[in-house]
């Protein structure tokens, strides 16, 4: 009788824990889009594919070059072989889709210290505006830049909160490779990839 007792106690705490498991499992699905930043609609020959016009400039970012003096060029922001110390530019650039959950204007907050092969460490704040009103991811990102056969591939990891529409209370963890031909982003393609979670189902 005490055996059964201590076995029906048991089976009855593993179906409780599995059904308090299951009761708070929340939803994951992957996601990919296309971001693209081309606000003067510039041809640059280091794409394979030409970029649409696309984006826009809202603040051009805050230029210092250790040991030297800006150039005033935004292709080339400081004299070849010093450093790029970049703060508080601001950039939104379009995401595209077939998840409208990541479909929209991605504003931007761009801050790097980049040495003199213009590679290294960028990190800043972003903010999802989705397409028809349907809510906004709000999130931070960090990352890193480094030179590849004449190109510039920056990997970016970020973490977004949803708030409103069709994103309310979801969480966001992304990645993105993007690719650039300039030492400050003047044009730039991404791939923006991750996984959506809703805790609510």
């Amino acid at each position: 009788m005490k055996k059964m007792l201590v076995l029906s106690l048991y089976t009855l705490i593993v179906a409780g824990a599995m059904m308090i498991s299951t009761s708070f499992a929340a939803e994951k699905s992957e996601f990919i889009a296309t971001d693209q930043f081309n606000p003067l609609g510039l041809s640059l020959p280091c794409f394979t594919e030409p970029v649409p016009q696309s984006g826009e400039l809202l603040s051009p970012p805050i230029i210092k070059c250790p040991g030297a003096a800006p150039t005033g060029d935004p292709g080339q922001p400081c004299p070849p072989g010093t450093r790029i110390h970049s703060r508080d530019g601001l950039v939104v650039s379009e995401l595209t889709s077939d998840d409208p959950r990541v479909t929209g204007d991605m504003t931007v907050e761009l801050n790097s210290n980049l040495d003199a092969n213009y590679e290294g460490p960028s990190w800043g704040t972003f903010r999802i505006d989705l397409d028809d009103d349907e809510g906004y991811w709000e999130g931070h990102w960090q990352g890193y830049r480094e030179a590849v056969d004449g190109k510039w591939i920056g990997t970016i990891n970020g973490q977004a909160k949803g708030y409103g529409g069709i994103v309310d209370g979801m969480k966001m963890h992304a990645e993105e490779q993007i690719e650039l031909c300039t030492p400050s982003p003047i044009v730039y393609v991404g791939t923006f990839e991750g996984r959506i979670i809703d805790p609510r189902k």
